[in-house]
C-alpha cells in the first residue's frame, strides 16, 4: 500500500489524496 501511494498512475493518486483527506480530519 505504501509503494502504491508513493507512485502509480494519476487515478491512484487521487484515490490515495481522499484516503488522506479521510484520515486528517
Amino acid at each position: 500500500m505504501a509503494q502504491a501511494k508513493k507512485g502509480g498512475a494519476p487515478k491512484k493518486g487521487q484515490k490515495t489524496r481522499r484516503k488522506e483527506k479521510k484520515n486528517v480530519p
